[in-house]
């Protein structure tokens, strides 16, 4: 005749040590919870960003015409661009480059639309740790008020290929 187990509870074999630490995992789970929303919502940690549906071909479209208005020079072959404050830049990310290098004016406001034109990118602004996706076929708009001069770098942080290694961009904040 087999010896029938004893009847248990689940939490009664647990000992002292063990509930307290289910106990301080569940509390601090509990705690993050509900700090997220109201982190996101007084924490102004997160850039707005606001999409819109473009094709590929008719955001290049406008970005030359962006840049053929605005450039004043350019760098490695890229073009340079001098947005006057308060205007709409542009930025095209596509396999392995960030185009144009942006010029930028510090204190001043400015609308900045990117998307890609072949696949999926990361943008990530270096150093102050801005990161956004950039899809083909969405123009993602940011608004960027640069508060230091100097020379900020664009890195691609989402795989994009065999040279998403060389992709690299700039924005200058100049005075």
């Amino acid at each position: 005749m087999p010896i029938a187990a004893p009847e248990r509870i689940w939490w009664k074999p647990l000992s002292r040590a063990e509930r307290v630490w289910v106990v301080t995992g569940v509390s601090f789970l509990l705690l993050l919870s509900v700090s997220m929303p109201i982190w996101h919502a007084y924490g102004a940690a997160d850039n707005p960003e606001i999409s819109y549906r473009i094709s590929p071909e008719e955001f290049a479209r406008v970005a030359q015409d962006f840049i053929r208005r605005y450039q004043v020079g350019t760098y490695k072959g890229i073009p340079v661009v001098r947005p006057p404050a308060g205007a709409s830049a542009y930025l095209i990310a596509q396999r392995f480059q960030w185009s144009p290098i942006l010029e930028l004016k510090k204190g001043e406001t400015y609308h900045i639309y990117l998307s890609a034109t072949d696949v999926q990118h990361g943008l990530s602004l270096q150093p102050v740790n801005m990161n956004f996706q950039v899809v083909p076929g969405y123009a993602s708009l940011l608004t960027l008020t640069p508060t230091e001069a100097g020379v900020y770098t664009i890195l691609c942080n989402q795989y994009c290929g065999v040279g998403h290694h060389l992709m690299a961009g700039r924005v200058i904040v100049k005075e």
